[in-house]
C-alpha cells in the first residue's frame, strides 16, 4: 500500500515486527502497566479504544488479554505494512489512518481512550500538534488519551563494568540522534513540552510520569539490545534517504557490529528516560 510522504526511519519488516514486540514486553515491565490505571479506574463498560501508530497492534493486543469483551480496540496506522495476519488479529481491527492527515467523519468523536507510544523518531516541529488534534478529533468529550514517549535524545551509555570499551555504542548513539537531528527529531524540548502540547490543544487533568527504560535490573540486556537495534534499523535507513549524513550502509552496520559486541554480555548498557502523559479531552 502506498504511503505519505513523510518520511519513517524504521524498516517494516518480520525483524523489526518482532523487536517492537519485544520492546513492548520491555516497557510494561517497567512501568507496570499497559492501560495507565489513572485511565482504567474511570472506563464504563464498553469501551472503544484506539491506539494511534499502532504497528504491530501489541499494545492493544495487551489490552484485549487483559480486558472485558465488550471493549473494543482499533489500530490505526499509516501503513498497513506490520498488520498481523486476519486470523492472528482476535477481537482487534487495525485501519490505515495517517495520523498527520485527515480524520474520516466516521471515526471522529468516536472513542473513549486514545494510546500513542514512541513518535518521537518520527515527528517534527508542527507534526507533534498534528497528531494532538488527531487524539482530540478522534475522542468523545471526556475521552482520555495516553501518549508516551521516550528522550532518545539523552540515551545514557554506560559501563556496568569499570574499564569496559563503550566507544561503539556510544558513537552508534551521537550518530543516531544526529541523524534525527538534523531532520528536527528526536528533541527533548518535544518530550519536556509533551504535558504543554496537549493542554493547548484542549486537554486537561493532565499528568506525567517519568520512568527509567531499564528500571527492571534484570532487563537491562534486553533494554540495550532493543535500543541498539532500532538505532542500527534507524540510521541505516536514513543514511539511504539522504547522502548528506555522509555515512555509508556499510560503516553504519560495521559500527552497529562493534556496539552490539560491547553490550552482548552486559559490560555495558545504554538506557533512556520514558514519559507517559494521560488527561482527558475537554
Amino acid at each position: 500500500m502506498a504511503q505519505p510522504n513523510h518520511q519513517y526511519t524504521l524498516p517494516r519488516n518480520a525483524v523489526e515486527s518482532q523487536r517492537l514486540n519485544l520492546q513492548h514486553e520491555l516497557i510494561s515491565a517497567a512501568t507496570t502497566y499497559v492501560l495507565h490505571p489513572r485511565i482504567e479506574k474511570g472506563l464504563p463498560k464498553e469501551v472503544r479504544i484506539a491506539d494511534l501508530g499502532t504497528g504491530t497492534g501489541i499494545w492493544m493486543q495487551a489490552v484485549a488479554k487483559n480486558s472485558p469483551a465488550s471493549w473494543q480496540l482499533t489500530g490505526f496506522d499509516m501503513s498497513d505494512g506490520q498488520f498481523p495476519p486476519a486470523d492472528k488479529r482476535g477481537r482487534c481491527a487495525y485501519e490505515v489512518l495517517d495520523a498527520l492527515g485527515t480524520v474520516p467523519p466516521k471515526w471522529q468523536e468516536s472513542f473513549d481512550v486514545v494510546h500513542i507510544r514512541y513518535l518521537i523518531a518520527a515527528l517534527t516541529g508542527d507534526e507533534w500538534k498534528k497528531v494532538a488534534s488527531t487524539a482530540h478529533k478522534l475522542l468523545r468529550s471526556g475521552g482520555f488519551i495516553q501518549w508516551h514517549e521516550a528522550n532518545f535524545q539523552a540515551i545514557r551509555t554506560v559501563q556496568n563494568v569499570p574499564g569496559a570499551s563503550l566507544r561503539a555504542e556510544r558513537m552508534l548513539v551521537k550518530l543516531f540522534v544526529e541523524a534525527h537531528n538534523r531532520h528536527g527529531k528526536l528533541l527533548q524540548s518535544d518530550v519536556h513540552g509533551l504535558s504543554q502540547l496537549l493542554q493547548s490543544s484542549g486537554f486537561e487533568n493532565l499528568e506525567e510520569d517519568i520512568i527509567s527504560a531499564d528500571r527492571v535490573a534484570e532487563h537491562r540486556l534486553s533494554v540495550s539490545q532493543v535500543g541498539h537495534k532500532a538505532m542500527h534499523f534507524s540510521l541505516r535507513q536514513i543514511v539511504q534517504q539522504d547522502p548528506r549524513i555522509g555515512l555509508t550502509v556499510e560503516q553504519v552496520d560495521e559500527l552497529a557490529r562493534k556496539g552490539e559486541s560491547e553490550i552482548e554480555n552486559g559490560d555495558v548498557y545504554t538506557s533512556w528516560d520514558m514519559h507517559i502523559v494521560t488527561g482527558q479531552k475537554q
